[in-house]
């Protein structure tokens, strides 16, 4: 119930899953649903305060040394341009 209550867009990137169902679907390759993350990775819970919807890029790339806020700050802008691109030129 929680997962169909959040917006349907990667926590960190803002990438909506429709184009992410698209790329992936094209490549063939996993990741074209949006996964559950902890946001913060010390606190081992998957409680709803502690849990995020991310996609497969970010989920993957973020690691235990850079907090939520951090990674959407530095590499969120950069991680959904990357997809936006190959979503526009795909088509």
């Amino acid at each position: 119930m929680w997962y169909i209550k959040q917006p349907q867009k990667c926590f960190y990137c803002n990438t909506e899953e429709e184009i992410l169902k698209f790329l992936f679907e094209q490549n063939k390759k996993k990741g074209e649903n949006l996964e559950i993350d902890r946001k913060d990775t010390e606190n081992e819970d998957y409680s709803e305060d502690n849990s995020v919807l991310a996609c497969y890029i970010c989920n993957n790339t973020k690691s235990d040394m850079v907090n939520s806020e951090e990674f959407k700050k530095y590499f969120g802008g950069i991680i959904h341009k990357y997809l936006v691109d190959k979503y526009n030129n795909s088509k």
